[in-house]
């Protein structure tokens, strides 16, 4: 069972959706959400406010049934709860992470929050990089809704903000790039088009710089990943979102995509050649049979070849409006079929980057219980460091598992995964764990 006191322990509340939360104020120090010599305030509970930190309450931790020493005060239901706990508590002011969301895109004023700068690529553990990774994925939304925008008001893009954003991610991918792929986790069926640039954009920099490319070729493949299907802003909405079949007609405006997107980015400096041939060439398939030229094998570049691998897997993971997204591991056993249209070699490469069981993906256990893919925050001897950290959230009778617990398979080997799940199974949404991981 998660331990009190543990500064890298994560335990979940019950309120819903389900949150995460540090257990010891340090460990959000250490990420950078405050300094660890702010002030220490006694509050009323009365006088708590979201955002705040609560570090000791007016009575021992072990002496309540909170299943955590210390959090944050995230909702009222939060303050809810610690009134039937306690009458004083003692906190720190917290403010909510801001967001420099893709400011000059976005038309926002940049919030002056601590994050590393360009090019700060010191390893730090998950804990440490993930509030960072949030804003950048944060960010990175922002900035795709805010190219849409221009696009269709036909103001010019801003390719510097794009160009930065896409380094900020190599960076966060140096220091730990599972923070980042975390994220990748986080689909909603209703705001495709824009989160799928975003994630694919994400694999696409993690895959290559797990490949060893640098950084000239991680801002190249980068760029054109983020802007891969710039051209669908150009496809009627009723074709990109029909729930059906699509016709001979309505197949063919899709398969113009790629060659809008070239239009559309090739009048504005500051795009290679290399980052435009991702953008047209991203559907084709080494045996011909993609779009929009047919071209196939070598006519193919290599970046092409990389980003379709993320290109269909982050499609075919995904919930859409006509189909519910597979698992991690149908899609690349179903991949692993095409052997005549995708690379192979890159394939198998692919699928070594992301392990047998990507942080996020949903298990069954042999006994039963049901938990999450976690990322490993604890290294020893004594430990199958390949082996997969499960949070287990139901246990056996499939009823929810409180206090969840943290389970290494790599140390107690008697447990084994005997099933991957979709997420939504169980009535547990990967959403809810992912979105609130602290």
């Amino acid at each position: 069972m998660i331990t009190r006191g543990n500064p890298r322990c994560h335990c979940l509340s019950r309120t819903a959706p389900v949150k995460v939360f540090a257990c010891r104020a340090d460990a959000l120090a250490d990420a950078g959400c405050f300094k660890a010599d702010m002030p220490v305030k006694k509050l009323a509970i009365d006088e708590l406010c979201i955002g705040m930190y609560v570090e000791e309450l007016d009575r021992p931790w072990l002496e309540t049934d909170l299943p955590y020493q210390g959090m944050v005060v995230a909702d009222q239901s939060d303050i809810d709860m610690l009134a039937r706990q306690a009458k004083h508590v003692y906190v720190t002011d917290l403010a909510p992470p801001l967001s420099d969301s893709a400011a000059a895109a976005a038309g926002a004023k940049k919030q002056d929050i601590d994050r590393p700068a360009l090019h700060d690529r010191a390893p730090l553990e998950f804990f440490e990089e993930i509030e960072h990774a949030r804003h950048i994925r944060s960010d990175m939304r922002n900035l795709v809704g805010a190219i849409h925008d221009d696009i269709r008001a036909g103001r010019r893009l801003d390719v510097d903000t794009a160009q930065e954003m896409v380094t900020r991610i190599g960076d966060s991918v140096a220091r730990n790039s599972e923070a980042l792929m975390w994220f990748s986790t986080l689909k909603h069926r209703d705001d495709y088009t824009a989160q799928h640039s975003v994630h694919v954009c994400m694999l696409a920099v993690a895959f290559a710089a797990y490949l060893g490319m640098d950084d000239t070729q991680l801002d190249t493949l980068g760029l054109g990943a983020l802007f891969h299907d710039v051209g669908k802003i150009r496809v009627p909405l009723a074709v990109l979102n029909k729930p059906g079949r699509l016709t001979e007609e309505e197949m063919a405006e899709i398969r113009k995509h790629p060659q809008h997107g070239v239009d559309i980015l090739s009048e504005i400096d500051g795009i290679s050649p290399d980052s435009l041939d991702v953008v047209l060439n991203h559907h084709e398939r080494l045996d011909g049979s993609g779009y929009p030229r047919g071209i196939s094998g070598h006519e193919i570049s290599y970046f092409s070849q990389l980003l379709a691998i993320c290109d269909v897997y982050d499609a075919m993971t995904s919930d859409r409006v006509y189909h519910r997204g597979r698992t991690p591991a149908d899609v690349i056993k179903i991949m692993r079929g095409d052997t005549d249209m995708i690379n192979q070699t890159l394939l198998e490469k692919f699928n070594a980057f992301l392990g047998d069981y990507p942080v996020g993906t949903l298990v069954e256990l042999n006994s039963g219980e049901v938990g999450l893919i976690v990322p490993r925050t604890e290294h020893d001897s004594e430990t199958d460091l390949d082996q997969p950290v499960v949070l287990i959230m139901l246990d056996h009778n499939k009823h929810l598992y409180y206090p969840q617990r943290l389970r290494d398979l790599g140390r107690y080997e008697r447990f084994q995964i005997t099933r991957v799940l979709a997420s939504g199974a169980y009535g547990i949404d990967v959403n809810d764990y992912a979105c609130n991981l602290q």
